[in-house]
């Protein structure tokens, strides 16, 4: 049989169509975690002192995972610096910002980093067998509507894919390489191209 892509067996059109249903499932349930914390963070709270507030910061930093620190990165628009290895450092430039920024986020910025490892979706938890648990209950006491944001979220997911275009469509096949045509040979045992001229 033909080897396929993917851990080189051949993918039914089943397999195929259940992985793109995953992945579908896996961005949607991303989208609305990240959007559930986007307006947890916009809500009011009291505060604790400024030093507190930016110790407890470092710490929930220095223990979060790699993915969590670049999302926390592209969430406040920071450069991560490069490394000597050709990789991003985000630690440095992240823990500038929570020296800088001012006392009345850092309740805010204390609770996007205690909830930031809770917004990575895997298909392979699909659905919903690793419940966000700290997020929602968040999401609650802020008087956020997670069930809302996740109606709009997939309407808005359905639309995009029904729009024109929004389909994958299949790569065409290579066509093989035209043979060339050998010559003719005539009784005499000359060969004859193609256009007819004879050759010795």
């Amino acid at each position: 049989h033909k080897g396929g892509l993917l851990g080189g067996s051949a993918r039914s059109a089943e397999e195929v169509a259940k992985r793109r249903k995953e992945e579908r499932e896996r961005k949607v349930e991303q989208a609305v975690r990240r959007l559930v914390l986007d307006q947890i963070v916009q809500a009011d709270r009291p505060t604790l002192s400024p030093d507190e507030m930016r110790l407890i910061a470092v710490g929930i930093m220095g223990r979060l995972l790699h993915e969590s620190r670049k999302l926390f990165a592209q969430r406040r628009n920071i450069e991560p610096l490069k490394t000597k290895w050709g990789g991003k450092n985000y630690d440095g430039p992240a823990r500038r910002l929570l020296d800088q920024v001012p006392i009345t986020a850092l309740p805010t910025l204390l609770l996007e980093l205690t909830l930031l490892d809770e917004l990575h979706v895997a298909t392979h938890n699909m659905p919903g067998s690793t419940k966000p648990k700290r997020l929602l209950a968040t999401a609650q006491l802020c008087g956020v509507d997670p069930d809302t944001i996740r109606a709009k979220i997939v309407a808005a997911a359905r639309a995009k894919k029904k729009r024109p275009g929004s389909t994958i469509r299949k790569k065409a096949g290579k066509k093989s390489p035209k043979t060339r045509r050998a010559p003719r040979r005539q009784a005499s045992g000359a060969r004859t191209t193609d256009a007819g001229d004879s050759a010795a």
